[in-house]
């Protein structure tokens, strides 16, 4: 084609489509091919012209990309069978433009009437309102914007925009128009909307009005009865005549005032219809008005007046309104069915109408624009019918079925009638009790759109839908007896219809978790509503690996909720083969705060004599032969070390004493007590903290008295029963100056069938008489020391369990209230996590990264084996050091900080009054010492190196939500956490512009790898694991780049733990209220630089 064919016809595109004038002559183009108006020969060379050459875009399937001179988006073009070749980017542009202008339009050609109806939508929110088309297509144009620039959301994105899924075939129907935007289907509602209030409107005011011109000559006749001897049949025929005539001209007038205020057309064609329709509604207005007015006298002898005013309209209405619907398909030629689907819609749709009128403006039911369900279900079946894609072909029964849904009220589209259909038609014949059943679960969510999302999510084999229409029988099937308040609450986990959307994510569910789900269904209404909202999160974390995707908080909530648990509703879990005491169990490692906290005297003796590395005499006692005696003679009779105040006795006092609490008391007093009590036993660190008598009854408080001297007796004041005054007096430091140790004696080793604190003892005897322990630096013996203290205390009752990942979680709070380094805590949590590592000794250099955890691990792993089995273990590892690991950043770490900043008070927005220490050195030069400041560099500020992590508001959500994660994160040692973070000084710590609020950061040792010595590399938000770090850690290269870092430069820290929060310019009185919250619950000091 030549260019002056192609200028003409652009030419005259413009010139007949004058909203084009603006565009450019490529996106003109575009345009035209997708006009099927356009000549078919010029259209396909137009097309080719466009498309330039074939590529792939990724998306799934093949199609063409052409580079648009004039823009930057690159168009997606696909090819329909008639040879056209459409630009899918620019029609959805066009579309969702056309669509605002449509809205535009539809908004000034409405009356007075529709303008009062759209000003009543868009003040009560009632129906399709012109705000929420505008809503929509905003949200579409930020979509567009997403959908053009990022190829692999497309398919997510393409789902929003229409409600199906980005195949070929769904592709191809949205540019033949048979798919709309969601924003062409709001609009094309609301327009229904507004042209049928005013149909309504004016037939209820031509039967008002009617009523009272036939009154007024009945009347007339009536008051002539003296002379005539009664109303004569003439006048009563007169006031019909008169009533019918008023009707016709007052619907008329209506109708031509409402479109002449509107700048609308009012046809001949509609005036006659209007005359006609006004007409009859006149005629009948006495019988309608008077039927109305017998109802409502009534309903008012046994109800409330509004009711019988309601009874009145909805009577009126429904009249006026099945005489408007079915005179009007009678006037258009409709069949006599077709006549009276219209009658029942009419009446349908006048009962909302004459209730909207009669009240005037009260709210009404939200489906009032949806009612017309004959005709919409024409529209639908020859949507499925002419749907060159359809899955389905519809028989009578399958209209029929569409028909009654329609009439039934449900707000569903095209194509979700088709997945319905086809949910139905799955397993051959369906009855009218399977559809009764998809009726009731959508009218339990009070017809709210999202619940269809279930049926469009159905695996027909595509790709992208992810529940199988087995699953969603099932599901169906254990809600249809339950209440709808139940329903909403466990399918929508307590937040309503708008997140029934979850099963589009149920590819995410672990294991058998959607069966599961659906086994408990039936009698989720014997849960509590805490219980029922919880439901499906709990169903997912019994799944292997359902835990990982909780942070904290989650399982915290969670656990509150399993422990509330009454018998009955355990049993309903048990039933479905979930064993809800092995949850808790897995939940409870994951918390944290297992610290016990004790007095400074009977810690220092702890410290000096178990983990003092000075004190020969300890150590002597520990490794002597009369100690190894002593434990091989409990080992044998399975016996621990015996208190006098013992674990079993203990849980029994404690059983003992809650039995005489409510329900509810006895779970605070447990939840305070940091443990779960199971018959004489208990899992986890029992706390000695008082407790706050004011949360509890009054009359509770003895109680709590004598439950606080228990928890003291066994915590904080026991002792061993050993004959042996040496090895007494040891064990007496042990458990009263580490008190964890005391709540782990008696606890039985489901592996191996003897005490743990019996193991723990032997492992620590034989890691000191071991013959390379005097090899170890006193850095190192402390290391050793702690990490076998712990080694085995995430071991469960009873349960065979991954021990060594829940010991390591207890050890990172437990750590906390020693004043240990962070590279000494971290080790001994390191060594913690992997002392398994004989199962795989090719990844010892990977678990423990520098020389003093590896000298120790092969202690503690050789130890651990000969305490078991009395033989060593024989592990050989095997790998070399990683190269590229960081070792010489010299970075300064400020550990006075929690202590020496002053503390600020602050006011939360819930009225909570926290503490904050906040360093106020807004007016402090960097060429102040930094030692003044806490870090003890022994250089100026602008000089003290730090490592830092810099939050804004961007990626995955607000700086405080980041913030929270991390501090989270590090809480959980198994999650093995990695940040970009940068090495720089305290002048230069928000040059990498990502972000005003930065984390200033201590790593341990073996835990930095620099992947960009000069500017950011992997700066993405994207979530780096142990894996990721390993593989920068490979690179030799690495090593080197520490040596030549640029004020910005990306080090990738492992488990990095957060000492600092560091604000610019800002004042101590106007630090954002979430990032006190955060600072005061985590204890972290907040910096305000200059």
């Amino acid at each position: 084609m030549d260019s002056v064919k192609i200028q003409k016809l652009i030419a005259d595109y413009k010139a007949s489509h004058p909203s084009v004038k603006h565009n450019t002559d490529a996106e003109i183009i575009s345009i035209m091919c997708n006009d099927a108006s356009l000549n078919k020969t010029d259209a396909a060379q137009l097309s080719q012209l466009l498309a330039g050459s074939n590529n792939s875009v990724g998306d799934g399937f093949s199609s063409k990309t052409a580079v648009n001179q004039t823009s930057k988006v690159v168009p997606i073009i696909v090819s329909l069978p008639d040879g056209r070749n459409c630009n899918l980017n620019k029609t959805i542009e066009l579309r969702i433009n056309n669509a605002s202008k449509s809205l535009d339009d539809a908004e000034k050609s409405n009356g007075f009437i529709g303008k009062s109806w759209s000003g009543f939508k868009n003040l009560t929110g009632i129906g399709d309102s012109s705000d929420d088309v505008r809503e929509l297509i905003k949200s579409e144009e930020k979509l567009l914007k997403t959908f053009n620039s990022n190829s692999k959301q497309r398919p997510v994105i393409f789902k929003e925009l229409t409600g199906v899924d980005y195949t070929p075939e769904n592709l191809e129907n949205f540019l033949k128009g048979q798919i709309k935007l969601k924003s062409e289907m709001a609009l094309n509602e609301y327009k229904d909307g507004q042209k049928m209030v005013v149909d309504l409107t004016s037939d209820i005011a031509a039967g008002v009005v009617s009523y009272a011109v036939t009154g007024a000559c009945i009347a007339g006749g009536v008051a002539a009865a003296p002379f005539t001897a009664g109303a004569s049949l003439s006048s009563i025929a007169v006031g019909i005549g008169a009533g019918t005539a008023a009707g016709a001209a007052t619907k008329a007038l209506l109708k031509a005032g409402d479109a002449y205020s509107g700048e609308r057309e009012y046809t001949s064609k509609e005036f006659v219809n209007d005359v006609i329709i006004g007409g009859v509604s006149g005629a009948l207005a006495p019988v309608t008005m008077g039927v109305g007015g017998a109802v409502a006298n009534t309903t008012l002898k046994v109800a409330p007046k509004v009711v019988a005013n309601t009874a009145r309209f909805s009577t009126e209405g429904a009249m006026f309104g099945s005489v408007d619907g079915g005179t009007r398909a009678a006037l258009e030629g409709g069949s006599v069915s077709d006549i009276a689907v219209a009658s029942l819609e009419g009446a349908a749709a006048g009962v909302v109408a004459g209730n909207v009128l009669g009240h005037s403006g009260n709210a009404v039911s939200k489906g009032v624009n949806n009612l017309k369900a004959g005709s919409k279900a024409k529209k639908v079946i020859s949507f499925i019918g002419n749907g060159r894609y359809s899955k389905i072909k519809l028989d009578e029964k399958d209209k029929s079925t569409i028909l009654h849904l329609l009439k039934q009220g449900l707000d569903m589209s095209d194509y979700d009638a088709e997945c319905i259909i086809r949910f139905l038609k799955q397993n051959g014949e369906y009855s009218q009790a399977d559809i009764d059943l998809i009726v009731s679960l959508i009218k339990k969510f009070e017809g709210s759109g999202t619940v269809f999302n279930l049926f469009r999510n159905l695996d027909f084999g595509n790709e992208y839908c992810y529940i199988s229409p087995e699953q969603l029988k099932n599901i169906i099937q254990g809600v249809k007896d339950l209440p709808a308040d139940v329903v909403r609450s466990v399918l929508g986990e307590g937040r309503g219809s708008a997140n029934f959307i979850w099963f589009s994510d149920a590819h995410r569910w672990g294991g058998n978790s959607l069966n599961l789900f659906a086994k408990i269904l039936p009698e989720s209404k014997g849960l509590a509503a805490k219980t029922q909202e919880y439901l499906k999160r709990i169903v997912n974390a019994y799944q292997k690996g359902g835990l990982d995707e909780l942070d904290n908080g989650e399982i915290k909530e969670m656990t509150e909720v399993l422990k509330s648990l009454t018998p009955a509703e355990k049993n309903i879990f048990k039933k479905a083969g979930m064993n809800i005491e092995k949850l808790l169990d897995d939940l409870e490692p994951k918390l944290t705060g297992y610290e016990v906290r004790v007095n400074k005297t009977s810690q220092n003796r702890f410290l000096k004599t178990i983990i003092g590395n000075n004190n020969p005499g300890s150590e002597d006692i520990i490794s002597s032969r009369t100690f190894k005696s002593y434990l091989s003679q409990l080992e044998q009779t399975n016996s621990p070390i015996p208190l006098k105040y013992s674990r079993l006795e203990f849980a029994k006092d404690l059983e003992e004493l809650l039995s005489k609490l409510p329900a509810d008391e006895k779970t605070k007093v447990l939840n305070h007590l940091n443990i779960e009590l199971n018959g004489n036993n208990f899992s986890g660190f029992v706390k000695a903290e008082d407790f706050n008598y004011k949360e509890f009854a009054p009359e509770a408080e003895s109680i709590l008295k004598a439950i606080k001297s228990k928890v003291d007796d066994f915590v904080l004041n026991n002792e061993t029963k050993v004959s042996n005054p040496q090895i007494k007096q040891m064990l007496d430091d042990l458990i009263q100056g580490f008190p964890e140790f005391t709540s782990i004696i008696g606890k039985i080793d489901a592996n191996h069938a003897n005490c743990i604190d019996i193991h723990t003892l032997q492992v620590l005897s034989e890691a000191i008489s071991h013959p390379d322990y005097n090899t170890l630096s006193h850095f190192e013996k402390t290391m050793l020391k702690f990490s076998i203290l712990m080694h085995d205390m995430g071991k469960a009752e009873g349960q065979k369990t991954a021990h060594w990942e829940k010991s390591a979680i207890y050890a990172r709070s437990i750590l906390d209230k020693f004043k240990l380094s962070q590279e000494m805590k971290e080790g001994i949590v390191n060594l913690i996590k992997y002392h398994h590592f004989g199962e795989q000794p090719n990844r010892f250099y990977d678990y423990f990264r520098t020389p003093e955890q590896q000298n120790v691990a092969k202690i503690l792993g050789d130890s651990d084996h000969i305490a078991r089995f009395k033989s060593s273990n024989g592990a050989s590892p095997k790998g070399s050091l990683l190269p590229g690991l960081a070792d010489n950043l010299q970075i300064t770490q400020n550990s006075t900080a929690v202590v020496k900043y002053p503390r600020r008070t602050y006011t939360l927005k819930d009225g909570r009054k926290v503490s904050v220490g906040v360093s106020d050195m807004r007016n402090v030069s960097y060429d102040a010492q930094a030692s003044d400041f806490g870090w003890y560099s022994g250089k100026s500020l602008g000089n003290t190196k730090v490592q830092v992590h810099n939050c804004s508001d961007n990626h995955n959500g607000t700086y405080a939500e980041k913030i929270k994660n991390i501090l989270q994160a590090y809480l959980n040692p198994n999650k093995d956490m990695t940040l970009s973070t940068t090495v720089t000084t305290l002048d230069k710590i928000q040059l990498n512009g990502y972000g005003n609020v930065s984390l200033i950061l201590s790593t341990a040792k073996g835990n930095n790898v620099v992947v960009c010595a000069n500017g950011a590399a992997n700066a993405s938000g994207a979530k780096k694991g142990f894996d990721t770090f390993l593989g920068e850690a490979y690179n030799p290269s690495a090593k080197n780049y520490q040596f030549n870092l640029a004020d910005v430069n990306e080090v990738f820290a492992l488990n990095p733990k957060v000492e600092q929060i560091a604000l610019r310019k800002v004042a101590p009185e106007n630090i954002p209220l979430d990032l006190i919250e955060i600072a005061a619950q985590y204890n972290i000091p907040i910096v305000l630089l200059p």
